[in-house]
């Protein structure tokens, strides 16, 4: 083990950490300085991930407001203990983020994030990290539960709100006008 190794299992990770070519981090989050393995879920909620994150694309471009990202792009939401988050799609708006980054990660918060509940997720698990995001500056964001076919929308300063079967989540204000029908959402799934 290299010096520079050793040194990262003694103290908290940092954004630059991550950044450094050869790091052995890879399918994850840093939280407060710590690496969090985040494995591929599959099944029912990637295809739920994919859905929503084809309409937000399709949605965002048609009225060029921004930029669409999946489960790949990370979020630096905070800093010393450093905190890197990635949401399984998100919308960052042109005013927000004017170009994205050619590479590393993006600064702040999303506006509109979809969190996805896959298999091995706990739903009061995914709840509560919606809720981090939402305390670190993101406007809206959806807890997708593919296995109970609901949606949890937490908005910030208001009370969260969970959507059932015949509803529809929408993103205002974060994205006003968007909104997905959970009967499309949850299409042919079991």
């Amino acid at each position: 083990m290299t010096e520079a190794m050793s040194d990262l299992n003694t103290r908290p990770l940092t954004v630059d950490d991550l950044l450094r070519p050869g790091n052995p981090y890879d399918r994850g989050e840093l939280w407060d300085g710590r690496w969090v393995v985040c494995e591929p879920s599959g099944g029912p909620a990637e295809v739920v991930a994919i859905r929503i994150g084809g309409r937000l694309w399709a949605w965002v471009e048609d009225k060029g407001l921004g930029w669409v990202v999946g489960s790949n792009q990370g979020f630096v939401v905070a800093r010393d203990p450093d905190r890197v988050l990635s949401p399984d799609a998100a919308f960052v708006s042109h005013a927000r983020l004017p170009r994205v980054p050619t590479e590393g990660f993006i600064e702040g918060t999303p506006e509109f994030l979809v969190e996805v509940v896959s298999p091995d997720d706990r739903e009061p698990n995914v709840v509560a990290k919606a809720a981090l995001w939402i305390s670190h500056g993101a406007l809206v964001a959806w807890v997708v539960c593919p296995a109970k076919k609901r949606v949890t929308i937490l908005r910030r300063g208001r009370a969260a709100e969970i959507v059932t079967e015949g509803g529809s989540a929408d993103a205002a204000p974060a994205l006003p006008g968007f909104e997905i029908p959970l009967e499309r959402m949850f299409h042919h799934l079991p």
